[in-house]
This record gives structure tokens, sequence and C-alpha cells, in this order.
């Protein structure tokens, strides 16, 4: 019995002593409500890619609003003719901040079919880059988990 005691404190204190640091932030990011759309002119020759989504964050890692960029695909990024951000509302009483980005894309020249055929059935917007008011930045991966990784300076 002592022997059963002993093993369990030993397990219990392994458990307790491991160092999950460095993940704790990152797992307390987590996206709420992510909605991306394309709308576009009668003609098509621009496209308005609308992303909305809510974001929560640990206490004291507020994202600084001026630091959000989305990251788009690669068929986006080539064509992509103005990026912006119409709002970024924090939601204080819940440590959340509520995002939405249009960005407007070039396409001149492109059928409906093209337009829907260059997605290869992706959305559009990827995931974020934003900055803590703490200074630490991070990618938010919108795809499969919504997976938050610290982006390393150098």
């Amino acid at each position: 019995m002592r022997g059963f005691v002993l093993l369990m404190m030993m397990v219990a204190t392994f458990i307790t002593g491991c160092n999950f640091g460095e993940n704790e932030v990152e797992s307390s990011f987590s996206v709420h409500d992510f909605i991306v759309s394309i709308g576009g002119n009668e003609d098509f020759s621009e496209q308005v890619i609308s992303y909305n989504l809510t974001i929560t964050y640990p206490e004291g890692a507020a994202i600084v609003k001026d630091s959000i960029e989305p990251i788009v695909t690669q068929w986006v990024e080539e064509r992509k003719i103005e990026v912006k951000l119409v709002s970024a509302q924090s939601v204080s009483e819940e440590n959340a901040m509520t995002i939405e980005g249009k960005i407007t894309i070039d396409t001149e020249g492109m059928t409906k079919k093209e337009i829907v055929e260059s997605q290869n059935g992706e959305i559009d917007v990827i995931g974020l880059i934003f900055e803590t008011e703490n200074g630490d930045r991070y990618r938010l991966a919108l795809d499969g988990e919504y997976e938050v990784t610290q982006l390393k300076e150098g």
C-alpha cells in the first residue's frame, strides 16, 4: 500500500512538474464564428473578400488593432489590390476581439467559373498575423484546428 501511495505521489509530481508553459498562452487563444465570403461587381473586374471572426485571448494578451494582417492564399496574394481592416472591436469583459476585414482583388477578364476554379476549394483567408500588447507576435492558422503559434524574432 505504501508503495502505491509513493507511486501516485511520483506520478502527480511528474505531471505537475512538467513545463507546459511554452504552449500555455498559445492554447489560450481560440477562434469563434469564422466567416469568409466573396462578392464583386457585375463585370467581375474586382472581387471583395470579406472575413469576420472573433478571437478570445488570455488575460494580459490583448491584440493590438493596428497589427492585424490577413494571411491569404497564393491566388489572392497575386491579385490583391487593397487590404482593409474594417473593424477590430474589443469585448473586454470576455477578453475577446471581433475582427472584420476586406480584401479587394483584381479579377479583370476572369469568368465566375474561373474565379471559383482559382480558389481550388480553399478559403481565401487562411490566417492572421497579430501582435499582443506585450509585444509578442502570433500567427493564427485558420485551417482545421485554428492553431495559434508564437512567431519568434529574427
